[in-house]
């Protein structure tokens, strides 16, 4: 039975400031205590990864390596692709929650619905992704000028039906470093949890879900690691 170990990202700056950080690309806080940990926690149980997919952003990037380092796995085969990444915000991204609530009364309904989204970016603005070089190989109407949770559930099972999918066939171990929405859009997959359950989903800062799969079987058993 392969396992999916999913893990949210490390702490940053914008988070401990209650920004809206979306695809920002925030690098983590100095301190990596808590996901150091994660990675002795995987070494002494006996986990046994075969890769690690991350999305495009350092937070990401990085909370993957130092877990690997603790697991004395630097060597292990990476993948970065977008579409771990969280999702996007449009333009309350960099807002503190309270900025955004001034601007716009209704934020907190819009960012905890399925298919609400903010104000998009609009694509000449340079802050929109296409402007970004880790995204040129991507046609600019593809990359999100805002998004739901519903458009990253989306994504997210598309990396899982052309990437996951196959990796568990061959009985491979995947180590996910992901986004809050992201890891959602994992759950909702493969624990098949309905719009509402996916909604209520809330994992900490650099914890674990496993996910063991019977890929022939359609068997998925969860389970949460602290």
């Amino acid at each position: 039975m392969a396992q999916i170990i999913l893990i949210r990202h490390g702490d940053s700056v914008w988070a401990q400031e209650n920004r809206y950080i979306g695809w920002e690309d925030v690098p983590l806080v100095n301190a990596r205590e808590s996901l150091q940990h994660m990675g002795n926690i995987l070494l002494n149980k006996g986990f046994h990864i075969d890769i690690m997919i991350t999305s495009v952003l350092e937070r990401s990037i990085v909370s993957g390596w130092t877990v690997l380092n603790n697991m004395y796995h630097s060597w292990m085969p990476e993948i970065h692709d977008w579409r771990l990444n969280p999702r996007h915000y449009g333009k309350i991204q960099g807002l503190t929650h309270q900025e955004a609530l001034l601007q716009y009364p209704d934020i907190e309904n819009i960012v905890s619905s399925w298919d609400k989204k903010t104000e998009a970016v609009d694509i000449s603005d340079a802050h929109h992704p296409s402007k970004d070089r880790r995204y040129a190989y991507i046609a600019p109407e593809l990359l999100p000028s805002a998004e739901s949770l519903e458009d990253v559930v989306k994504r997210v099972n598309s990396l899982i039906e052309d990437t996951i999918i196959p990796l568990l066939k061959q009985d491979k171990n995947i180590l996910i470093i992901a986004h809050h929405d992201s890891i959602k859009g994992f759950i909702h997959y493969f624990q098949k949890t309905s719009i509402e359950d996916t909604l209520q989903i809330d994992l900490p800062l650099a914890q674990a879900i496993i996910l063991n799969c019977n890929i022939n079987t359609g068997e998925i058993l969860g389970s949460r690691l602290r």
